[in-house]
């Protein structure tokens, strides 16, 4: 019965050749989607190739809330080096879940960084726009249409242009 199935070496080779090539293939493409950058990250990936950098606005929008102080613990029921209230925070582990916490664990940065860029994907996700996204933090969904966010994002933008981030 085996007989039937005699192959030349050169049919094997091929055979085998195929295999790791199919086996390349899946690898790497298993590599390549475990590599790309995930909310964690402190970028916003739009579209899979091209990166938007919210470090500095990260960076700015502390200080404005806090002056990178140690006390985090705000007025208004708000925590954190962000000042993060309950119901932003709500409305960013509801969009990912995965992130999980409490809400006291906005006192972490890492983790209200986390929060933010939820938040950020939930209400603005293809945005590439500093103000529209930093508007969003004091004002919610609609913040960048209202004007009692201008204020906010004026003290950010002065940060952020005495950084030369701007």
């Amino acid at each position: 019965m085996l007989e039937k199935y005699k192959m030349s070496m050169v049919e094997v080779i091929i055979i085998l050749l195929v295999l790791f090539g199919v086996a390349g293939a899946v690898f790497t493409s298993i590599q390549n989607e475990r590599d790309k950058p995930a909310i964690e990250t402190k970028e916003r990936v739009i579209e899979t190739t091209k990166v938007f950098d919210v470090k500095p606005l990260l960076h700015a929008m502390h200080w404005r809330e806090t002056q990178f102080s140690t006390i985090m613990d705000g007025e208004r029921g708000s925590l954190g080096p962000y000042q993060i209230r309950k119901p932003y925070w709500i409305d960013a582990i509801e969009h990912r879940p995965e992130i999980g916490g409490r809400y006291e664990d906005c006192m972490n940065k890492e983790y209200s960084e986390k929060i933010i860029l939820s938040y950020w994907d939930r209400y603005a996700k293809d945005c590439e726009d500093y103000e529209t996204l930093c508007r969003l933090n004091p004002g919610g969904p609609d913040g960048p249409k209202q004007q009692c966010t201008l204020q906010y994002w004026k003290d950010v933008k002065n940060f952020l242009d005495k950084q030369g981030k701007v």
